[in-house]
């Protein structure tokens, strides 16, 4: 049962950065599903997505070059 447990959790090797990265995505495809309903104003609800999904790719491409200096 121990080893069963270990060996789960060595499977998510960076908790933290799949967190934000799944959290960054799924905010952005709510407010996409939801836009109509928490503003009539189609930019507001652009520049949100534009800015989440930017934050996600910051949150990705820290994570990835901390991983190649790392390695290289």
């Amino acid at each position: 049962d121990e080893a069963s447990r270990r060996a789960k959790k060595a499977k998510l090797r960076h908790p933290v950065a799949s967190f934000f990265h799944l959290f960054f995505r799924v905010s952005a495809i709510v407010v996409y599903l939801l836009c109509e309903l928490l503003t009539s104003s189609f930019i507001a609800c652009m520049v949100t997505i534009i800015l989440l999904l930017s934050c996600d790719f910051w949150a990705v491409k820290v994570r990835s070059s901390k991983n190649f200096v790392i390695f290289a």
